[in-house]
Protein backbone atom coordinates (compact mmCIF):
# COMPACT_ATOMS: atom_id res chain seq x y z
CA UNK A 1 0.00 0.00 0.00
CA UNK A 2 1.13 3.37 -0.78
CA UNK A 3 2.26 5.74 2.22
CA UNK A 4 -0.68 8.43 3.22
CA UNK A 5 1.76 11.03 1.14
CA UNK A 6 2.01 9.46 -2.09
CA UNK A 7 -1.64 8.56 -2.16
CA UNK A 8 -2.58 11.98 -1.68
CA UNK A 9 -0.34 13.63 -3.98
CA UNK A 10 -0.96 11.23 -6.27
CA UNK A 11 -5.00 11.69 -5.70
CA UNK A 12 -4.02 15.86 -6.95
CA UNK A 13 -2.28 14.74 -9.64
CA UNK A 14 -4.85 12.33 -11.35
CA UNK A 15 -7.63 15.23 -10.14
CA UNK A 16 -5.75 17.84 -11.54
CA UNK A 17 -5.25 15.88 -15.07
CA UNK A 18 -8.96 15.40 -15.18
CA UNK A 19 -9.74 18.75 -14.50
CA UNK A 20 -7.38 20.00 -17.28
CA UNK A 21 -8.43 17.08 -20.14
CA UNK A 22 -12.21 17.95 -19.83
CA UNK A 23 -11.36 21.60 -19.82
CA UNK A 24 -9.60 20.97 -22.92
CA UNK A 25 -12.86 18.83 -24.03
CA UNK A 26 -15.20 21.51 -22.96
CA UNK A 27 -13.55 24.11 -25.60
CA UNK A 28 -14.34 22.09 -28.58
CA UNK A 29 -17.21 20.55 -27.19
CA UNK A 30 -20.77 21.18 -25.97
CA UNK A 31 -21.13 17.69 -24.21
CA UNK A 32 -23.43 17.07 -21.36
CA UNK A 33 -21.22 14.61 -20.11
CA UNK A 34 -17.88 16.67 -20.29
CA UNK A 35 -19.57 20.02 -17.90
CA UNK A 36 -20.65 17.35 -15.41
CA UNK A 37 -17.18 15.71 -15.44
CA UNK A 38 -15.73 19.15 -14.69
CA UNK A 39 -17.88 19.69 -11.84
CA UNK A 40 -16.69 16.21 -10.41
CA UNK A 41 -13.11 16.67 -11.22
CA UNK A 42 -13.25 20.32 -9.50
CA UNK A 43 -14.98 18.70 -6.09
CA UNK A 44 -13.15 16.61 -5.58
CA UNK A 45 -9.99 18.49 -6.31
CA UNK A 46 -11.64 21.11 -3.64
CA UNK A 47 -12.59 18.23 -1.23
CA UNK A 48 -8.81 17.72 -1.25
CA UNK A 49 -8.09 21.25 -0.19
CA UNK A 50 -10.23 20.77 2.81
CA UNK A 51 -8.26 17.24 3.66
CA UNK A 52 -5.17 19.53 3.56
CA UNK A 53 -6.60 22.51 5.60
CA UNK A 54 -7.78 19.83 8.10
CA UNK A 55 -4.42 18.43 8.70
CA UNK A 56 -2.73 21.20 8.64
CA UNK A 57 -4.76 24.31 9.78
CA UNK A 58 -1.99 26.53 9.98
CA UNK A 59 -0.28 26.66 6.34
CA UNK A 60 -3.79 25.82 3.63
CA UNK A 61 -6.96 27.91 3.51
CA UNK A 62 -9.44 25.62 1.26
CA UNK A 63 -11.58 28.91 0.97
CA UNK A 64 -8.72 30.67 -0.16
CA UNK A 65 -7.30 28.50 -2.98
CA UNK A 66 -10.79 27.29 -4.21
CA UNK A 67 -11.84 30.27 -5.14
CA UNK A 68 -9.95 30.12 -8.74
CA UNK A 69 -12.66 27.42 -9.50
CA UNK A 70 -15.67 29.51 -8.47
CA UNK A 71 -16.91 31.63 -11.99
CA UNK A 72 -16.18 27.96 -14.17
CA UNK A 73 -17.97 25.83 -11.86
CA UNK A 74 -20.71 28.00 -10.79
CA UNK A 75 -21.61 28.22 -14.57
CA UNK A 76 -20.89 24.59 -15.37
CA UNK A 77 -23.77 24.32 -12.62
CA UNK A 78 -26.35 26.58 -14.58
CA UNK A 79 -25.68 24.49 -17.56
CA UNK A 80 -26.22 21.18 -15.83
CA UNK A 81 -29.15 22.00 -14.31
CA UNK A 82 -30.78 23.42 -17.59
CA UNK A 83 -30.21 20.00 -18.91
CA UNK A 84 -31.73 18.47 -15.49
CA UNK A 85 -34.46 20.51 -15.48
CA UNK A 86 -35.58 19.72 -19.39
CA UNK A 87 -34.88 15.77 -18.61
CA UNK A 88 -37.57 16.72 -15.78
CA UNK A 89 -40.26 18.61 -17.67
CA UNK A 90 -40.53 15.40 -20.16
CA UNK A 91 -41.58 13.11 -17.50
CA UNK A 92 -44.49 15.98 -16.09
CA UNK A 93 -48.10 15.58 -17.06
CA UNK A 94 -47.75 18.17 -18.80
CA UNK A 95 -48.79 18.67 -23.15
CA UNK A 96 -46.09 18.75 -25.94
CA UNK A 97 -46.83 21.82 -26.43
CA UNK A 98 -46.76 23.20 -22.94
CA UNK A 99 -43.15 21.66 -22.57
CA UNK A 100 -42.18 23.13 -25.66
CA UNK A 101 -42.47 26.64 -24.15
CA UNK A 102 -40.24 25.52 -21.40
CA UNK A 103 -37.69 24.01 -22.82
CA UNK A 104 -37.63 26.72 -25.47
CA UNK A 105 -37.00 29.42 -22.20
CA UNK A 106 -34.43 26.48 -21.17
CA UNK A 107 -32.58 26.56 -24.77
CA UNK A 108 -32.54 30.78 -24.20
CA UNK A 109 -31.16 30.61 -20.86
CA UNK A 110 -28.45 27.56 -21.92
CA UNK A 111 -27.02 29.77 -24.79
CA UNK A 112 -26.65 32.87 -22.16
CA UNK A 113 -25.04 30.52 -19.80
CA UNK A 114 -23.04 28.74 -22.13
CA UNK A 115 -21.42 32.15 -23.66
CA UNK A 116 -20.48 33.54 -20.03
CA UNK A 117 -19.16 29.83 -19.29
CA UNK A 118 -16.66 29.83 -22.42
CA UNK A 119 -15.46 33.43 -21.40
CA UNK A 120 -14.35 31.76 -18.31
CA UNK A 121 -12.86 28.84 -19.43
CA UNK A 122 -10.93 31.48 -21.84
CA UNK A 123 -10.16 33.39 -18.61
CA UNK A 124 -9.29 30.41 -16.16
CA UNK A 125 -5.95 31.19 -14.51
CA UNK A 126 -3.72 28.15 -15.71
CA UNK A 127 -0.76 29.75 -14.27
CA UNK A 128 -2.11 30.56 -10.93
CA UNK A 129 -3.46 26.35 -10.43
CA UNK A 130 -0.47 25.09 -11.47
CA UNK A 131 1.68 27.56 -9.06
CA UNK A 132 -0.48 25.22 -6.10
CA UNK A 133 1.02 22.32 -6.87
CA UNK A 134 4.57 22.79 -5.03
CA UNK A 135 2.58 23.29 -1.49
CA UNK A 136 0.08 20.62 -2.25
CA UNK A 137 2.87 18.33 -2.91
CA UNK A 138 4.06 19.83 0.52
CA UNK A 139 1.72 19.14 2.84
CA UNK A 140 0.47 15.86 1.47
CA UNK A 141 3.87 14.20 1.50
CA UNK A 142 4.06 15.30 5.13
CA UNK A 143 0.80 13.58 5.80
CA UNK A 144 1.12 10.56 8.43
CA UNK A 145 -1.91 8.23 8.73
CA UNK A 146 -1.96 8.33 12.63
CA UNK A 147 -2.59 12.37 12.96
CA UNK A 148 -4.16 12.36 9.40
CA UNK A 149 -6.82 9.70 10.92
CA UNK A 150 -7.02 11.30 13.90
CA UNK A 151 -8.13 14.50 12.41
CA UNK A 152 -10.31 13.16 9.62
CA UNK A 153 -12.43 11.40 12.72
CA UNK A 154 -12.84 14.83 14.59
CA UNK A 155 -14.04 16.67 11.67
CA UNK A 156 -16.47 14.08 10.80
CA UNK A 157 -17.47 13.96 14.60
CA UNK A 158 -18.28 17.73 14.16
CA UNK A 159 -20.16 17.92 10.91
CA UNK A 160 -22.42 15.05 12.00
CA UNK A 161 -22.84 16.60 15.40
CA UNK A 162 -23.79 20.39 13.32
CA UNK A 163 -25.95 18.38 10.50
CA UNK A 164 -27.71 16.78 13.47
CA UNK A 165 -28.38 19.92 15.04
CA UNK A 166 -29.52 21.99 11.95
CA UNK A 167 -32.11 19.05 11.58
CA UNK A 168 -34.24 20.41 14.50
CA UNK A 169 -34.61 23.34 12.96
CA UNK A 170 -35.03 22.30 8.79
CA UNK A 171 -35.74 24.40 5.94
CA UNK A 172 -34.85 24.86 2.08
CA UNK A 173 -31.58 26.37 3.17
CA UNK A 174 -30.52 23.85 5.34
CA UNK A 175 -31.09 20.96 3.20
CA UNK A 176 -28.84 22.75 0.89
CA UNK A 177 -26.03 23.17 3.36
CA UNK A 178 -26.46 19.91 4.47
CA UNK A 179 -26.19 18.39 1.03
CA UNK A 180 -23.07 20.46 0.39
CA UNK A 181 -21.34 18.76 3.58
CA UNK A 182 -22.56 15.74 3.20
CA UNK A 183 -20.87 15.76 -0.86
CA UNK A 184 -17.79 16.49 1.06
CA UNK A 185 -17.60 14.33 3.70
CA UNK A 186 -18.24 11.57 0.92
CA UNK A 187 -14.91 12.23 -1.09
CA UNK A 188 -13.11 13.14 2.14
CA UNK A 189 -14.62 9.79 3.68
CA UNK A 190 -13.25 7.93 0.22
CA UNK A 191 -9.89 9.51 0.46
CA UNK A 192 -9.52 7.89 4.50
CA UNK A 193 -10.64 4.50 3.30
CA UNK A 194 -7.64 4.84 1.20
CA UNK A 195 -4.78 5.76 3.44
CA UNK A 196 -6.38 4.33 6.80
CA UNK A 197 -8.08 0.83 5.58
CA UNK A 198 -7.53 -0.34 8.99
CA UNK A 199 -10.53 1.79 10.55
CA UNK A 200 -13.11 0.10 8.71
CA UNK A 201 -14.31 3.34 6.76
CA UNK A 202 -16.45 1.19 4.28
CA UNK A 203 -19.72 1.36 6.05
CA UNK A 204 -19.79 4.94 6.72
CA UNK A 205 -18.91 5.62 2.85
CA UNK A 206 -21.92 3.15 1.96
CA UNK A 207 -24.33 5.10 4.15
CA UNK A 208 -22.70 8.63 2.74
CA UNK A 209 -23.85 7.56 -0.22
CA UNK A 210 -27.13 6.99 0.66
CA UNK A 211 -28.05 10.35 1.84
CA UNK A 212 -25.89 11.79 -0.97
CA UNK A 213 -28.75 9.92 -3.45
CA UNK A 214 -31.51 11.16 -0.91
CA UNK A 215 -30.37 14.51 -0.92
CA UNK A 216 -29.78 14.97 -4.48
CA UNK A 217 -33.01 13.58 -5.91
CA UNK A 218 -34.97 15.87 -3.47
CA UNK A 219 -32.35 19.24 -4.67
CA UNK A 220 -32.86 18.04 -8.69
CA UNK A 221 -37.06 18.69 -7.50
CA UNK A 222 -36.28 21.83 -5.84
CA UNK A 223 -34.43 23.54 -8.32
CA UNK A 224 -36.72 22.39 -11.00
CA UNK A 225 -39.64 23.81 -9.34
CA UNK A 226 -37.41 27.04 -8.90
CA UNK A 227 -37.02 27.31 -12.68
CA UNK A 228 -40.81 26.79 -13.44
CA UNK A 229 -41.03 29.95 -10.79
CA UNK A 230 -38.40 31.84 -12.86
CA UNK A 231 -40.38 30.62 -16.52
CA UNK A 232 -43.53 32.24 -15.33
CA UNK A 233 -42.00 35.82 -15.39
CA UNK A 234 -40.34 35.28 -18.90
CA UNK A 235 -41.69 36.44 -22.32
CA UNK A 236 -42.74 32.15 -22.84
CA UNK A 237 -45.82 32.13 -21.44
CA UNK A 238 -48.47 33.48 -24.30
CA UNK A 239 -51.82 32.64 -22.86
CA UNK A 240 -53.74 32.32 -19.43
CA UNK A 241 -54.25 28.86 -19.75
CA UNK A 242 -50.30 27.93 -20.47
CA UNK A 243 -49.86 30.29 -17.50
CA UNK A 244 -52.42 28.14 -15.35
CA UNK A 245 -50.88 24.62 -16.46
CA UNK A 246 -47.59 25.94 -15.02
CA UNK A 247 -48.65 27.59 -11.81
CA UNK A 248 -50.44 24.94 -10.82
CA UNK A 249 -47.60 22.42 -11.65
CA UNK A 250 -44.78 24.71 -9.75
CA UNK A 251 -47.44 24.76 -6.36
CA UNK A 252 -47.95 21.51 -6.71
CA UNK A 253 -43.97 20.85 -6.75
CA UNK A 254 -43.27 23.48 -4.19
CA UNK A 255 -45.26 22.14 -1.54
CA UNK A 256 -44.29 18.30 -2.10
CA UNK A 257 -40.36 19.41 -1.62
CA UNK A 258 -41.12 21.31 1.45
CA UNK A 259 -42.92 18.88 2.73
CA UNK A 260 -40.53 16.45 2.01
CA UNK A 261 -37.41 18.24 4.33
CA UNK A 262 -38.41 16.68 7.54
CA UNK A 263 -38.92 13.13 6.52
CA UNK A 264 -35.45 13.57 3.85
CA UNK A 265 -33.43 15.05 7.03
CA UNK A 266 -34.60 12.39 9.63
CA UNK A 267 -33.43 9.47 6.81
CA UNK A 268 -30.41 11.17 6.15
CA UNK A 269 -29.86 11.61 10.19
CA UNK A 270 -30.29 8.11 10.37
CA UNK A 271 -27.47 7.48 7.79
CA UNK A 272 -24.52 9.39 9.51
CA UNK A 273 -22.04 7.82 11.79
CA UNK A 274 -23.14 7.55 15.66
Amino acid sequence: MKSPGKYLYGYYQKKSKDFHKTLRALKNSEGKDEIHDLRVSIKKIKALFHFLEITAPKDFKAKKHSRIFKPVFKLAGNLRESQLHSAHMSRQPVSLTNQSLYKKYLTQKEDIFREKFCEQLDKFDQKKFHSLEDKVKLLAMDADEKNTTKRLKKYLRDQTDEIKSIEENPGVHAVHYIRKQIKLLDVLVNILCKISPNHNFEKILKDLHKAEELLGNWHDRNTFSHSISYFLRSKYVPSASERKVFEQLHQKLSLQTKKEIPGILEKVVGLLPT
